[in-house]
Order: structure tokens, then C-alpha cells, then sequence
């Protein structure tokens, strides 16, 4: 999120909710929204439009970047 205050021409929507929430979200930049939990209809439509995919897991192996090639 701190990278998207040095590419104002860009936008990132962070998917997704969590115990720090309310923190990013005060610090955000105004390129970067926070959509919290979307359903699957426009989950795909955001991974069928998305530029990249930038997935933060501590997961040795995450179902979301699967999800996105799948989608494109």
C-alpha cells in the first residue's frame, strides 16, 4: 500500500478484511480502496479486469493467485 503513494496514476483495491482494517484504511492513500469481503460474482469480475495481482499470505501455497490465472 505504501508503494501506491509514489504511483498516484495508479490505483490498488485491496480485497479482503482483517484486524487491521481500521489502521490501513486511515493510512491509505487516496489511489488505494479498501473493498473488505465481495462476493464471488465481483470477485471474478476484479480478477477478469485486474492489471496484477499482488497477494500478502503468510501461506506457503494460496488459493488466490490460482484463482487469478484462472481468471486471467
Amino acid at each position: 500500500m505504501e508503494a501506491f503513494t509514489e504511483l498516484p496514476n495508479h490505483q490498488l483495491l485491496v480485497v479482503g478484511d482483517g484486524p487491521l482494517r481500521a489502521a490501513l484504511t486511515a493510512q491509505a492513500p487516496q489511489n488505494v480502496t479498501l473493498l473488505g469481503q465481495v462476493d464471488e460474482p465481483t470477485l471474478r469480475w476484479l480478477y477478469h479486469h485486474a492489471t496484477a495481482l499482488i497477494s500478502a499470505s503468510s501461506e506457503d501455497f494460496g488459493l488466490t493467485p490460482v484463482e487469478a490465472a484462472a481468471c486471467g
